[in-house]
């Protein structure tokens, strides 16, 4: 029973990734962006040149490119020849990929949270797929192996530590062999951070010998690693041989130049900002020096208040315990290096990671541990289970759903008010605004800034579609939920 259970969880959650991408069915594909279309030309123009690209400025080679992104031999590449159709080769390979992710995850949940309905489970994987950050995480394609890495990794590392068998070797070998040629080197890197820092979260939890740990730890990597430029040896080999036949030059950089020890503050809020998900709002144009526009960093609007409800408990569990360790890591290091607060700290790391070619890095795309915090959040939350939470992280949240409703609750009138009163919107934003602004702001001119305003106005009055009144109104109800004293009755200050 438990058997076909498994399987219809899995086909359900499949078919909700295939109803999701629908369009792609009707002759649309992922080609949304520049970036995406010229990942998709160094595999399809690969399978016609071997490697050299005349068609590349004065000529250029490949076979010093990424083992997954653009090596002429890498699987994408073998799959580009397969398939007849560029479009149709790029569209299926994120297909398979991200049904993959959510495969992997929902097991992973099965495994380790048997509690969690499986029918939930199923339905809200998905939203590591779909996130916020889906045209830069998944239509890229470049990232999607590491989401499915990161549970196989964990779920591998989990068990070496408590009984250490050479299978374990062997299948993690096989995972970084696999991130590395289905995505990129810097997934296999960020995913080798990941299984660090999850390292010393175990020890942390479990109170283990740290020389038994350090030990498997450096065992793992000093067969693992070997064993993946092993199996990729048919394009690593490339990499010393182009290496050497090959001469590079690359500008001189002045390590810690402009180096600063205050914070800088507007960074550090428009970072914070990410976790109010905005994205459905399409600038087209933003101004560097300005830095108005807020990174992405929620997967779905619940995921900030689910996470300041685990900031506000203690873990009961390791996974719980281990999961909110993860993103705690993450986040710190996002506020250190992109929100500015300590430049010092910022420098250094960017220095490290430019000098080792992002070898020394930190994992950045972590939606799908967001989906499993909020899957793991949900199914606690019920009327009949009274969870506790911190008073301070309570009143931090309740804070935080005001602003979030408010935000979304601003943005509805915004879109009523672009679609059924157009001419006092574009009064407001061709005339109004633009005659408050100073005479420059962050180096650009006044005229210029009314411009970019001006034709980000008149796009997103274009773009506005009834799924934005739906998505602007379920979030804000969303968010207004947390407003409430008690959340569903069941969550307790």
């Amino acid at each position: 029973m438990k058997h076909n259970s498994l399987w219809l969880t899995v086909c359900l959650t499949i078919l909700i990734v295939l109803i999701g991408y629908y369009k792609i069915f009707l002759g649309y594909n992922f080609f949304v962006h520049e970036d995406w279309v010229a990942v998709s030309n160094h595999t399809a123009g690969n399978k016609f040149s071997n490697g050299w690209r005349p068609d590349k400025g004065l000529g250029l080679s490949n076979f010093y490119g990424d083992p997954g992104m653009w090596h002429p031999w890498s699987l994408l590449t073998i799959w580009e020849r397969v398939l007849p159709d560029r479009t149709l080769a790029y569209d299926s390979s994120v297909l398979i990929l991200d049904i993959a992710v959510v495969v992997v995850w929902l097991l992973f949940i099965r495994r380790f949270f048997p509690k969690i309905n499986p029918w939930l489970a199923a339905i809200l994987v998905p939203l590591s797929i779909f996130c916020f950050d889906a045209c830069a995480q998944h239509y890229a394609r470049a990232f999607i192996s590491m989401a499915a890495g990161i549970p196989l990794c964990l779920w591998i590392l989990f068990d070496y530590y408590r009984r250490p068998k050479w299978q374990h070797v062997y299948l993690m070998a096989f995972v970084w062999w696999a991130v590395a040629f289905s995505g990129n080197l810097w997934s296999l890197t960020q995913l080798l951070m990941i299984g660090f820092v999850f390292s010393v979260v175990y020890y942390v939890y479990h109170k283990d010998n740290a020389g038994r740990l350090a030990k498997l730890f450096l065992l793992m990597h000093a067969l693992a690693l070997p064993a993946v430029l092993l199996m990729g040896s048919w394009v690593f080999y490339s990499f010393g041989l182009d290496q050497m036949m090959v001469g590079y030059i690359r500008e001189k950089s002045i390590p810690f130049e402009g180096l600063k020890f205050i914070p800088e503050f507007t960074p550090l809020i428009s970072y914070l900002c990410g976790f109010i998900p905005f994205d459905a709002i399409p600038l087209n144009h933003d101004l560097a020096a300005l830095n108005y526009l807020p990174y992405r960093l929620s997967v779905s609007v619940i995921f900030v208040f689910s996470f300041l409800f685990f900031l506000g408990r203690k873990a009961e569990s390791f996974w719980e315990f281990a999961i909110k360790s993860l993103l705690i890591v993450h986040f710190v290091h996002g506020i250190f290096v992109y929100g500015k607060l300590v430049p010092a700290y910022a420098a250094v790391f960017q220095f490290l990671t430019r000098k080792t070619s992002t070898l020394f890095t930190m994992y950045l795309f972590v939606f799908s541990i967001q989906t499993l915090m909020i899957i793991l959040f949900v199914s606690m939350v019920s009327p009949q289970n009274v969870l506790s939470i911190n008073r301070f992280w309570r009143r931090l949240q309740v804070l935080i759903a005001v602003i979030t409703a408010t935000c979304y609750g601003a943005a509805i009138i915004v879109c009523m008010g672009a679609k059924l009163a157009p001419g006092f919107y574009f009064w407001i934003t061709d005339h109004w605004i633009p005659a408050q602004l100073p005479d420059q702001v962050g180096g650009y001119s006044k005229e210029l800034l009314s411009y970019m305003l001006s034709y980000n106005a008149h796009r997103y009055q274009e773009l506005i579609r009834p799924q934005w009144f739906l998505f602007f109104v379920s979030s804000m109800v969303i968010a207004g939920v947390f407003t409430d004293r008690d959340i569903a009755h069941s969550l307790r200050a």
